[in-house]
Parts: C-alpha cells; structure tokens; sequence
C-alpha cells in the first residue's frame, strides 16, 4: 500500500515536470519563430528600401542633366529635334517662354487643353500661353486687318499659326491668293519674331466637309495643302494633326464616320481620342 502511495507520488511529480519543461520548450519555439519572421519582415523592408534607392537614383541621374547640357544638344541637333523638343529649346533660353496661338483655332477645345498639358509635362523649362486666336476668321481676314502685328507685339518665343483652311474655302477664294495672304503673314512673323519658333499646324478634321466643293471646285483639303506648301517654302516645321489623324484611323481600320457625329461635323468622343494620339505623335516625331 505505502509503495502504490510513493508510486502515484513519483509519477504526479513527473507529469508536473513533463508539462513544465514541455510549455518551456514550446515557449522558446514561439520565440525563435516570432524572431524569425521579424528578420525576414526587416530583410523585406531593406530590399525595398534598396530598390527604392535605386529607383530615385535613377531619376537623380537622369536630373543631372544640366539645362546647360541639354541646349547644347538642342543646338547641335537643330535639324533633327521634334516640335516639342524645339519648344523645350525655347524653354530653356527663355525660361518662361512665351507662346502664342494664333489663326482659326479655339483654345477651349478638347485637344488644345490636351496639347498644352502635353507640352508643359513634355518640357524642362516653362511657358506661359497667351490667346492670340481668330476663330473663323480667312487668311484673308487675318491679312487685311494687320492681326498678325499683336502677335509680333507679344514678342513670342513660340507661335503656333492654326491654318484656315476651312474658312478660305468658305470665302471662295483661290489658292494662289491663299498663297499671297499667307505668304504676306508668315514673312512678318519671320521677320519680326527672327529668334522664335513658328509652327503651322493642320486644321482639325471635319468629315462633311471633305468633298464638298465651293464655286472653284476646291475643298479645305486643298487649301490645307497650299499652306502646307508655304510652310515648306520659308522651313518651318507644320503640326500635322489632320494628316495623322487620317492615318492613324486608317492603320486601326477605323471607318471616319464612326469618329463624328450623325452630321459629320464634330468629333465624338472617340474621334477626340484619336485627335489627341495625333497630337502627341505630331509633337513627338522627327520625321
């Protein structure tokens, strides 16, 4: 009897001991787990760290670039740059620039807002832009009453000249006075503002009017093509919206008539997107 008693004695103290040294164990296991998953959680952080070191790194090398550096690569590539890199020229030497839209254009619309956005976003310096615009308005109209003297007046490092296409082929006169009016106006400009960049840039599409004839039997594609051939006589570059615009719907087999509305007049939304993409491709390219 007095053995049974010392037996269950021995046994409880072992059952204590077995319990105590297990939860002590078990205990050390949480420990070494929890500082386990702190170290992974620490080594994380660090990788990110570094690749975010790395990242900005980047941006600080690509920030290096001195405006200085960057003129003198404008300068020595002064035949090869694209409109926005010739803007950004601009930019930088006369840190604002000034620049001025002028010709039949409404700044309100869509694609302007978008232009300005991607030229400032696209550029080191800045500009500041002034409204020098006369919607509807014929070359003649813009010839005949001196308006291009208040562009040179602004002293302009940029001018961008929207071409009236539309409205020389509403007045109903030919091409070859087309020729003469803007012949007139691009050399004042050129003459009075002989440091600045003059852009021409494409009319923006209108369906229900390509082929529909005046008295002379010429569209506004027509007229579109003799200021795009002035351009080219005095070398300035030309934002050729209205070209790309149609290519870009053709290499994506876009038919035009779903880009307009019912009358072939305004752009949908869709056609606003696909004016917005030959923007871009207008400012960017060195072709």
């Amino acid at each position: 009897m007095k053995k049974n008693i010392i037996g269950t004695i021995f046994l409880a103290i072992m059952a204590v001991l077995v319990i105590f040294f297990g939860r002590q164990y078990a205990a050390r296991q949480e420990e070494d787990m929890l500082q386990d998953s702190l170290s992974a959680a620490e080594t994380g952080n660090t990788s990110g760290t570094d690749s975010s070191t790395g990242s900005q790194s980047e941006k600080e090398d690509a920030a290096d670039v001195s405006s200085e550096d960057l003129i003198t690569r404008y300068e020595e590539n002064s035949g090869v740059l694209s409109i926005l890199e010739e803007i950004d020229y601009q930019s930088l030497t006369n840190d604002p620039a000034m620049l001025v839209y002028y010709g039949d254009a409404d700044l309100s619309e869509a694609q302007y807002a978008h232009m300005n956005t991607f030229i400032t976003e696209g550029i080191n310096g800045a500009v500041e832009v002034e409204d020098l615009t006369y919607l509807d308005d014929d070359t003649y109209e813009l010839y005949i009453q001196e308006t291009v003297d208040s562009v040179v007046a602004s002293e302009a490092d940029v001018v961008i000249y929207s071409m009236p296409a539309l409205p020389d082929k509403i007045r109903d006169i030919g091409t070859a006075e087309t020729n003469q009016y803007l012949t007139s106006i691009l050399t004042a400009l050129t003459e009075g503002l002989p440091e600045s960049k003059i852009i021409l840039k494409e009319p923006t599409p209108v369906l229900g009017e390509m082929d529909n004839l005046n008295s002379r039997s010429l569209d506004y594609l027509n007229y579109m093509e003799e200021m795009n051939e002035v351009a080219k006589t005095f070398g300035l570059s030309v934002l050729s919206t209205h070209e790309r615009f149609l290519s870009l719907a053709e290499a994506e087999g876009i038919e035009l008539s779903t880009l307009f509305d019912s009358e072939g007049i305004e752009l949908n939304e869709g056609g606003q997107a696909l004016l917005q993409q030959a923007v871009e491709q207008a400012l960017t390219s060195t072709d």
